[in-house]
């Protein structure tokens, strides 16, 4: 079962994805109204409601844009792509993916900070390429 989210209707709005076709969750769940966040909050609830019905939309003909819209928090993720911040994130405590004595990780990893605020989605999102 997969899940994104479309701009169906002058909305967004999540979809069931099988195959090449979608679902609208709302059409499955005509009580729930919310994005595909809620709808991860609230899958265990509405995974038994949540089955394909009907003929669906096709998926190519459907505009997708980027799943999750808003985040209830920040996720902020720590980069080790220097050997001093490897050692320090290392030495700090916070830091579970090391083992004893490694600092620095087999691929380069990068910082990476998302808030709803500073964040743009989308093909329409105002920045130039």
């Amino acid at each position: 079962m997969k899940f994104a989210t479309t701009h169906h209707q002058g909305k967004d709005q999540p979809v069931l994805i099988q195959g090449e076709q979608a679902w609208l969750v709302h059409d499955l769940i005509p009580s729930f109204t919310g994005d595909l966040a809620q709808l991860i909050v609230d899958y265990d609830q509405l995974k038994g409601q949540l089955m394909p019905a009907g003929s669906g939309l096709p998926l190519a003909e459907l505009r997708l844009v980027a799943p999750l819209q808003s985040l209830p928090r920040n996720i902020i993720c720590v980069g080790k792509n220097y050997h001093a911040h490897a050692r320090e994130f290392s030495e700090s405590g916070f830091d579970s993916s090391t083992q004893a004595g490694e600092h620095s990780p087999g691929q380069p990893e990068h910082l990476k900070s998302k808030t709803a605020a500073d964040t743009k989605t989308g093909p329409t999102n105002g920045y130039r390429h």
